[in-house]
C-alpha cells in the first residue's frame, strides 16, 4: 500500500491501495482556514459577541444543570452556537464562501478552536 501526502495551501492527497502505473487516486483538500492571515476574521468575531450579549453569555456559560434555573442558558447546543458565529463570519467572506457553503462543520470547528485558544 503506497500512501504519499502533499500538503499545501490547497492540499492534494495521493492515496494508493494498488501498486502500477494507475494505481493512484488524486483527492483535494479544502485550503486551510488560517486566522493568522485574516485578522477581519477575529474582528467580525470580536464585534459579533460584542453586539449580542445574551449570546454571548449562553456561548461562554458553563452552568451546570442545577445552576441553569438561576442563570440564563442557551437552549441551543455549543454546536449550534458555533453554527450561528461561523455563519457570521464566513457567509458574506469572498474568498472563504464556496468552502464555507461545501463544509459548514469544518468551519465551526475552526471558530471554537480559535475561541478556546
Amino acid at each position: 500500500m503506497t500512501k504519499l501526502k502533499k500538503w499545501s495551501a490547497a492540499t492534494t492527497t495521493i492515496v494508493s491501495s494498488k501498486k502500477g502505473p494507475n494505481a493512484f487516486d488524486v483527492a483535494t483538500r479544502a485550503p486551510n482556514i488560517e486566522w493568522i492571515k485574516n485578522p477581519s476574521w477575529t474582528w467580525t468575531l470580536i464585534t459579533y459577541l460584542t453586539n449580542h450579549p445574551d449570546f454571548r453569555q449562553k456561548i461562554f456559560s458553563d452552568c451546570t444543570a442545577e445552576e441553569r434555573h438561576a442563570k440564563q442558558v442557551g437552549k441551543e447546543s455549543k454546536t449550534q452556537q458555533y453554527a450561528v458565529l461561523t455563519e457570521a463570519i464566513f457567509s458574506k467572506e469572498s474568498t472563504q464562501v464556496d468552502n464555507f457553503k461545501a463544509n459548514p462543520q469544518r468551519y465551526a470547528t475552526s471558530v471554537e478552536t480559535r475561541l478556546r485558544r
